[in-house]
């Protein structure tokens, strides 16, 4: 980029840097193989569907985690699976700002049982408020972990409510 071209993104704010991708980064601790098993249950206005979603390290290298989801959706009883799919998570992703006007989250450490073993945990919980719905989100996270999320709950209010719980059952680090 020449100096120019930074000197004008600066003026304009939009000079976008890279940063260690937490995701990626979240895959580095663990080995080909390693797994993440999680279980959703959401209810958007009454109508319930539950999942079942298996994480697994493909590979992982210097520049990108490669990361396979299988799994199977439930919804008024009718299971559906998922076919594979990779992701690929970059080592680098670029930097995104939050809103001026956007609340700081709230943040804190805390036990808590996962997949029956009691592990210290980070939480951050966001409180957001958009077109007449408030939605309010507190993801639990756990360097212990492949993928690093512990737990997940959102809830919306508003002229639908909304809930959705996501939550590892089962992990294995290779």
């Amino acid at each position: 980029m020449s100096q120019r071209a930074w000197v004008m993104g600066v003026l304009l704010g939009l000079f976008v840097q890279d940063v260690d991708n937490p995701t990626y980064k979240s895959w580095t601790k663990f080995k080909a193989g390693s797994s993440v098993t999680l279980t959703a249950t959401n209810d958007t206005g009454g109508m319930k569907s539950e999942a079942l979603i298996v994480y697994t390290l493909k590979s992982c290298d210097g520049k990108e985690a490669v990361v396979t989801m299988t799994g199977n959706t439930t919804v008024n009883g009718a299971k559906t699976e998922m076919p594979a799919s990779d992701a690929r998570h970059a080592a680098k992703a670029k930097k995104v700002a939050a809103a001026k006007d956007a609340p700081k989250p709230q943040e804190g450490d805390e036990e808590i049982e996962v997949a029956g073993k009691k592990l210290k945990c980070h939480w951050v919980k966001t409180v957001t408020e958009t077109g007449g719905y408030k939605t309010t989100k507190t993801v639990w996270w756990s360097d212990a972990i492949p993928g690093g999320m512990a737990k997940s709950e959102s809830t919306t209010e508003g002229k639908m409510k909304m809930s959705s719980i996501l939550v590892v059952t089962a992990f294995e680090k290779k």
